[in-house]
């Protein structure tokens, strides 16, 4: 587990380089899937434009509760097959 503090006007390809740096991942060799939960009864919901980020950044701001709504990172090892 991981605490990143990101200012609430950050977009989404910024938000992307912040988990990518925060974990020392390489863009070339992994994929990352960034969702939260609303609710345990609802599906996850993924963050994948900034439209997304600005709807859980105002969701954060309405709980006030730091460990609420936790964005998970799902990676995936991308492979190349050179032809």
């Amino acid at each position: 587990m991981s605490l990143v503090l990101i200012d609430r006007s950050c977009k989404y390809l910024r938000l992307v380089d912040t988990v990518m740096k925060e974990f020392s991942f390489d863009l070339a060799k992994v994929a990352v899937t960034m969702k939260y939960v609303l609710d345990s009864d609802l599906l996850s919901i993924a963050i994948k434009s900034d439209e997304n980020v600005l709807s859980y950044m105002v969701l954060k701001d309405l709980s006030r509760d730091p460990a609420k709504y936790p964005i998970h990172i799902e990676i995936c090892h991308q492979t190349y097959v050179e032809q």
